[in-house]
Formats: structure tokens, C-alpha cells, sequence
């Protein structure tokens, strides 16, 4: 019962960051929507030239919407939102210029395809400066393959701890039995007729915990579902935790089944070659 649950605790570790991980690129997905490409134009576009290309920014499937702005609605919305009040009259000329605020669909609001669609407008005759208003959204991804990466490596570490405990298990089985396995030795028992049952217990004691893994991972999503709705409710917004699909418990439990045999493999090989009949 004790290996049944220390193993099924080490199992449950990565699949909950694993599910915490699934969950973040779930909430990211929708974050794209805000997503924002700015294109600042030239002092000589004239506002017929701006309007045209506009429609046909419009047409492009890569855009859900385009957006002209002049340079006095510009003007006004900054001197809205900078708090200056009538300060910006005294300049006597308006320094700021056109632009267009492109909003990319869901589908092409990818890093790769964004700075695609950068590079192409940074080299348009009507564009003076294209800006991605993609940055945060990118740190978020860039911490998010960190994560990923660390998690990778905190698996392989869990697996490692899964081996040693499920070996150690199955040695302290063996020195429990070894006369037995001494007999079944001096009247010809073959290390695999011998080995088999350690591995049925092997595949027993991984599936189990497989199984407990995923009990685990169903209550922390329980606990928390709570704290997250208090959360986005603070931005006016829902988000229900994704759980472990069919195919994911499938997996953890073929998972736990294989660390258990392969763990009483190693150890019943080293072992049995090292009891002799005396």
C-alpha cells in the first residue's frame, strides 16, 4: 500500500504540470485576440490612397478587422488617454500620422506568421513604421517553453525516482523469497520462470499507482476550480480547468504499467544473477 501511494504522489507530479501546462495554452489561445499589428503611415499618403488599401487589408484572410485612423482621431485618443487636456493644441500642427490597427484572425496570430506579416509592411511604399503589439503575448509563450522544457526534465527525473522505488520494491521482495528462489534454482528453474512473477508484481504495483496518479490529478482540479473562477471573475471572464482526457489517462496508466516492469526487470536480472544455490 505504501509503494501503491508514494509512487502514485511521483507519477501524479508531471501529469499535474503537464495538465497545468495544457490549461495555460488553452487560456493563451484566446489571448491572441488581442492581439495587434499598427501601421504608421507616410506623410504623403493621402487619405484616398489610405482609404483603398484599407479595403483591401479588409479582403485578406490573415485580418479579422482593419481599422483607419486619421491623424486627428490619433490626436484626440492620445490626448484622452495621456491626460493632457488642450496642451498638444499649442504645437500648432499635428505630429502625429495616419495609421491602420490591423487585428490578425485567430488562425494567423502565431509568432511565426505575425513576423512574416511585419517584415512585409516594413517594406510597403505606404508604411513608415509597423508595430507589433505582440510582445507580452510573446513573453507569456517564451515562459511557457521554459516550463514546458523544465517539465520535460522534471519527468524524466519523476521516472527515475518511479524505477528506483519500484526496484527497491521488488528487491526487498526477492530477499524475502530468496530460499525460495534457491529451491526453484536447484531443480532447474530458469531465471524467467522465476523472474515472471516479480514482473506480474512490477505491472501491478505501476498500475495502481497509474491509477492513484489520476485520482490525485482529479482532485487538485477539484480544489482549485474554485480559486480560477474567483480569478477571472476579477476580469469578467470564465475558465473551467481542463482535465486528463480518455486517451491521457490511457496514457498515464500505460505509463505507470511500464515503469513498474521495466523497474522489476533491472532489479530481478541484477538479483538473480547474484543468488546462487548453496
Amino acid at each position: 500500500l505504501t509503494t501503491f501511494i508514494v509512487i502514485g504522489i511521483v507519477i501524479s507530479l508531471p501529469t499535474t504540470l503537464y495538465v497545468f501546462l495544457k490549461n495555460a495554452n488553452a487560456m493563451t489561445d484566446g489571448w491572441t485576440d488581442y492581439t495587434q499589428i499598427t501601421l504608421y503611415l507616410k506623410q504623403d499618403v493621402t487619405l484616398q490612397k489610405s482609404t483603398v488599401w484599407v479595403d483591401q487589408l479588409k479582403q485578406r484572410k490573415e485580418f479579422e478587422r482593419a481599422v483607419f485612423i486619421s491623424p486627428e482621431q490619433g490626436l484626440s485618443e492620445f490626448q484622452k488617454k495621456a491626460g493632457m487636456g488642450n496642451i498638444l493644441d499649442d504645437l500648432g500642427s499635428n505630429p502625429l500620422p495616419a495609421a491602420i490597427v490591423l487585428t490578425p484572425t485567430q488562425k494567423y496570430a502565431t509568432e511565426e506568421n505575425l513576423q512574416t506579416l511585419i517584415s512585409q509592411f516594413e517594406t510597403h511604399p505606404h508604411v513608415m513604421v509597423a508595430k507589433l503589439d505582440f510582445q507580452w503575448v510573446r513573453r507569456l509563450w517564451a515562459a511557457i517553453r521554459v516550463a514546458e522544457t523544465g517539465a520535460g526534465v522534471l519527468t524524466l527525473l519523476f521516472a527515475l525516482t518511479v524505477l528506483f522505488v519500484m526496484g527497491n520494491t521488488i528487491r526487498l521482495m526477492i530477499e524475502d523469497q530468496r530460499r525460495e528462489i534457491e529451491l526453484i534454482k536447484l531443480i532447474g528453474g530458469t531465471h524467467g520462470f522465476i523472474r515472471r512473477p516479480f514482473l506480474y508484481m512490477g505491472v501491478l504495483l505501476g498500475g495502481g499507482a497509474g491509477i492513484i496518479a489520476i485520482v490525485i490529478v482529479a482532485i487538485i482540479l477539484r480544489v482549485l476550480q474554485n480559486p480560477v473562477n474567483d480569478l477571472f471573475s476579477q476580469f469578467h471572464a470564465q475558465f473551467t480547468l481542463k482535465g486528463l482526457t480518455t486517451f491521457e489517462h490511457l496514457q498515464v496508466l500505460i505509463v505507470g504499467i511500464l515503469l513498474g516492469w521495466v523497474g522489476a526487470w533491472l532489479v530481478t536480472t541484477w538479483r538473480l544473477r547474484q543468488i546462487r544455490p548453496e
